[in-house]
């Protein structure tokens, strides 16, 4: 599992990436978008860009996903899950 902190992640609709995905859904924040995407056909990813590429991205979107390296942490995946991990009782 890969995080990389807010702000750190790029998306565009060409370029070198990551990741290939697919645009599920672009919500506004203000001064951040909060955007949604499928992964690859079956991970799900999301990142946070600024508002001002608003506009620039919409749902069905071919996008390719990237980060700066030294900006990312790796986790190792927790034995039961990350759904289970999470979970709250």
């Amino acid at each position: 599992m890969v995080g990389v902190k807010i702000g750190n992640t790029e998306i565009a609709k060409e370029g070198d990436s990551f990741f290939d995905g697919i645009v599920e859904r672009v919500l506004f924040e203000g001064r951040n978008l909060h955007v949604d995407l499928l992964v690859e056909g079956t991970a799900h990813f999301s990142a946070k860009i600024p508002s001002w590429r608003m506009g620039k991205l919409a749902t069905g979107d071919k996008v390719m996903i990237k980060w700066n390296a030294e900006k990312a942490s790796v986790f190792l995946m927790p034995e039961n899950g990350l759904r289970e991990e999470l979970k709250v009782e």
